[in-house]
């Protein structure tokens, strides 16, 4: 059984749910770490495996290594224990997956956020760009919903067209 990874938080979630559903199968594990960070045309970002097309997959085999079985029942356990605390999201932070609030990324899409108006899809790029999080835009969209409806953006222009309403900072 191969698994590929990435340093993503949906990533690691993969990871560490496949352990614990495989913790006592009777078959060896490989795992696909990918880098967590790449450089391409002079642009350093987060190395997702959903952006890679499948002919950049077959690179990635020379980081394959065995999974040990000390650390599939590790990755499990702290599965089982992020399932117990049933927070709603989970995060990377400091290489390690942690279950965190709704909330989490609500400072840094606000950090980013300019004084005067800007288009959402332009607000989700530069989170994206900027905060390399690792995350979908249609999560800092969620938020950036949530955080109108709570006050902190106000809509200058809607638009049928969601990514394209003009937001400001209340």
């Amino acid at each position: 059984m191969r698994i590929w990874y990435d340093h993503t938080p949906a990533s690691l979630c993969g990871l560490h749910a496949s352990a614990a559903l495989l913790e006592d199968a009777p078959c060896q594990i490989t795992v696909v770490e990918t880098p967590e960070l790449e450089t391409k045309n002079g642009v350093t970002r987060r190395a997702a495996l959903c952006e890679r097309g499948p002919t950049e997959m077959g690179a990635l085999l020379r980081y394959e290594r065995p999974l040990p079985d000390t650390d599939r029942h590790a990755l499990a356990a702290r599965w089982r224990s992020l399932q117990a605390e049933n927070a709603p999201l989970r995060a990377e932070q400091n290489h390690r997956l942690t279950s965190v609030p709704a909330g989490f990324y609500d400072a840094m899409i606000l950090s980013e956020a300019p004084a005067n108006e800007i288009m959402v899809a332009q607000l989700i790029g530069k989170v994206l760009a900027e905060c390399r999080l690792g995350i979908s835009d249609q999560l800092i969209y969620r938020r950036i919903e949530h955080l109108k409806r709570s006050g902190k953006f106000l809509s200058v222009q809607p638009s049928p067209a969601p990514y394209q309403e003009i937001i400001r900072r209340a």
